[in-house]
């Protein structure tokens, strides 16, 4: 536990030092800016979208701009030697950029309520970010092992999310029988909403932990079986070891 608050306690400041915190807050004040020229029904309908974007699209972008300062650095290697594990990494990163999202869900919490009456569930957005956002995190660590650069990072996204939306894309063109729908209701991006939108909404249980169990097996099966075994392959390479 000593060893993970001291990871989290360097996750921050390098999330400070890349300037990536910055950039966070920054994007929050935009989507408050942006509340302004909304209706209250309109900042509700689309707030869950909102959340979902800086949960999933937002933690993995940050991680992987990180990953790269911190490879570029040396940092990633250096660490190789360091008497952390590799899960005690990963776990500080979970918890750092799962903070770094709440946070910026509070300034937008906050701002909004200076536009509309907001009534939200807190534990329920609580639940909802910490799963994905831990989800969303293995996914920036795994886009990280597979880009050579930061772009490259920004192009796999790009193409990830539109793997993951091309059943929903073909069901609304009529290229795909309506049956198909129930099936699209369980890509990631489509679970992620609906976890993201308990705190605006009537919780459904069953659906909830419907999704509850499908992203936390998602994640355990993403950390045990990729990322943690390939870590020091990743940290070592170009590094002649």
């Amino acid at each position: 536990m000593t060893m993970i608050k001291h990871l989290v306690k360097h996750e921050w400041m390098r999330l400070m030092k890349y300037n990536l915190l910055v950039a966070s807050i920054v994007v929050s004040f935009i989507w408050i800016v942006t509340s302004v020229f909304l209706s209250s029904e309109e900042l509700v309908m689309f707030l869950p979208t909102i959340f979902l974007l800086e949960a999933s699209a937002m933690t993995a972008l940050l991680i992987g701009a990180e990953m790269y300062y911190e490879k570029k650095e040396h940092t990633i290697s250096s660490m190789l030697i360091s008497p952390m594990s590799t899960l005690d990494y990963m776990v500080s990163k979970v918890i750092a950029h799962g903070l770094n999202t709440l946070l910026v869900f509070a300034i937008m919490v906050v701002g909004f309520m200076f536009t509309i009456n907001l009534s939200l569930n807190i534990v329920a957005l609580l639940f909802g970010t910490v799963l994905v956002a831990t989800f969303y995190v293995g996914l920036g660590l795994l886009l990280s092992y597979v880009s050579k650069d930061f772009t490259g990072l920004l192009v796999n996204y790009m193409l990830m999310m539109i793997v993951f939306l091309i059943p929903s894309i073909l069901i609304l063109a009529g290229l795909l029988p309506e049956s198909w729908v129930e099936f699209t209701r369980y890509i990631p991006s489509e679970i992620s909403l609906r976890l993201m939108s308990l705190s605006l909404t009537d919780i459904d249980w069953t659906q909830t932990i419907v999704d509850a169990l499908i992203t936390i097996t998602a994640s355990l099966l993403l950390y045990r079986l990729i990322l943690i075994p390939r870590f020091k392959a990743f940290a070592s390479e170009h590094l002649g070891v």
